[in-house]
């Protein structure tokens, strides 16, 4: 199972391969690009939990990219990565928006401890806006219906299953008010239900 979906951008195929080998034995999906209009029709299509850019691409860079990045997913934790470590370029990635910045060549435990930071902080963003939704739901004046639906479509999001249904329990048994998800296909099965 994935740990998460990973954008690499880079013009240098060399550091597209050791990163994508590297970012895949952490149990990420990861999706490469080596351009600035590949990276943002990849953006367009799909969401990812972490990006990693190269600052000097040419002919934009990956701060460039970064900020054409976040219009399309706002809470998308990016690395800026230089082979130019300075100072100057990590406080201006940083200052422009970057949740962190990697220097090349790349040390594993750095790569590894700040992917694991910006996927959590991914999901604590992600799961905040979800109980947020959820409490703006439960304080509205809307129906039961309409606040289970709201629970069910934030259970498949928190959880990233792909399915959830929601259940109240009415004269003892189990019955269903609410899902999110694809429709479940029909049972095969010849048995009758319990």
């Amino acid at each position: 199972m994935s740990t998460g979906r990973a954008l690499v951008v880079d013009d240098d195929p060399g550091i597209l391969e050791v990163l994508e080998m590297r970012l895949e034995s952490m149990g990420l999906d990861v999706t490469l690009a080596q351009s600035y209009r590949d990276a943002v029709l990849l953006l367009d299509e799909k969401g990812f939990d972490v990006a990693l850019f190269d600052l000097r691409m040419e002919p934009v860079s990956g701060l460039k990219l970064m900020e054409a990045a976040h219009q399309r997913q706002p809470r998308l934790p990016v690395l800026i990565m230089t082979a130019h470590g300075s100072i100057d370029n990590a406080v201006e990635a940083l200052r422009e928006g970057a949740f962190d910045y990697l220097t090349k060549p790349f040390v594993p435990e750095e790569l590894r401890g700040k992917i694991g930071r910006a996927l959590s902080e991914r999901r604590w963003t992600r799961d905040r806006t979800l109980l947020k939704v959820v409490g703006e739901a439960l304080g509205s004046s809307g129906t039961m219906e309409r606040v289970l639906d709201t629970v069910a479509h934030a259970t498949v999001e928190a959880t990233e299953a792909e399915r959830a249904v929601v259940f109240l329990l009415e004269e003892g048994r189990l019955v269903p008010m609410a899902s999110a998800g694809p429709p479940r296909a029909p049972s095969t099965s010849s048995r009758p239900p319990p």
